[in-house]
């Protein structure tokens, strides 16, 4: 995560970035291009007031890096909510990212929405979260609940009807 973060410094906004990556096309820009360009919405103060919210692949091998609630939060049974992560997103081109659930989190009775993000999206991301549990459930701030994962993507042919 540390060379993610320098990588954010060099390029703060990700579109700045993205250019760059084209420009240069050096094997460290495409690396970086491949696994991520994502932003905290907010301003460095408040960052380092809320904490890390993406936490970076366990392994080598893992495909894709966590999501962490911001704040406390507790769903009563049956409830749901949007939560905010912080995070906007700048995907390279022929990419979307994937909000996967923790499996942990199922065998628990909680529900992480999953969705597909196409890589127009500009907006903060939010994940739903389901308490199906007959019980409460708290989620405590740094509780990571999905994963981010970066995809290729295909668009689809133009389709006629019949």
């Amino acid at each position: 995560m540390q060379k993610v973060n320098q990588y954010h410094r060099r390029y703060p906004d990700a579109p700045r970035a993205i250019a760059a990556i084209h420009r240069h096309e050096s094997e460290e820009d495409a690396f970086f291009a491949r696994e991520l360009v994502l932003l905290q919405s907010w301003t460095p103060d408040d960052a380092s007031e809320t904490g890390n919210l993406v936490k970076d692949t366990e392994t080598s091998d893992s495909a894709g890096m966590d999501l962490c609630v911001p704040q406390d939060i507790t769903l009563e049974p049956g409830a749901h909510s949007l939560v905010p992560t912080g995070l906007k997103m700048c995907l390279p081109s022929r990419t979307c990212a994937r909000i996967a659930p923790r499996s942990g989190l199922g065998l628990k009775g909680i529900v992480v929405g999953t969705k597909r993000v196409d890589r127009d999206f500009r907006d903060e991301l939010k994940l739903l979260l389901i308490n199906n549990s007959p019980n409460a459930f708290t989620f405590y701030k740094g509780d990571c609940v999905a994963q981010l994962v970066i995809e290729k993507a295909q668009q689809a042919p133009h389709l006629t009807s019949f």
